[in-house]
């Protein structure tokens, strides 16, 4: 439980953060990244739970990566004027990857 909760706060912090300094993210307001970034940590959650393991830490990184460039790249079409170029998923998903590569490490 506690991996979710640090999940639902880092993951929207991390996409508003990458919204303000990347190029790439063009959202039309606040809600929206927050949105996005509790879908992935929601997402990302569940994935913990079914393949986390000490075997799998890179196997559930790359999953985390994936879903998070996905989610991010695809779940900008859902919101009015918002525009998510994919390679400014791909960086923001390497950003989250990392934040969820130490915590997986600490979950561990």
């Amino acid at each position: 439980m506690t991996g979710l909760i640090v999940k639902l706060i880092g993951c929207p912090i991390i996409i508003v953060l990458a919204w303000m300094f990347l190029p790439g993210l063009e959202f039309a307001n606040w809600l929206q990244p927050i949105i996005l970034g509790i879908v992935i940590a929601v997402v990302g959650y569940l994935m913990e739970v079914i393949m986390l393991g000490e075997r799998t830490i890179t196997l559930s990184n790359i999953a985390d990566f994936v879903a998070s460039t996905l989610i991010l790249y695809y779940g900008s079409l859902f919101f009015e004027n918002a525009y998510v170029t994919f390679g400014g998923a791909i960086v923001t998903a390497l950003l989250i990857g990392m934040a969820e590569w130490l915590q997986h490490r600490w979950l561990v």
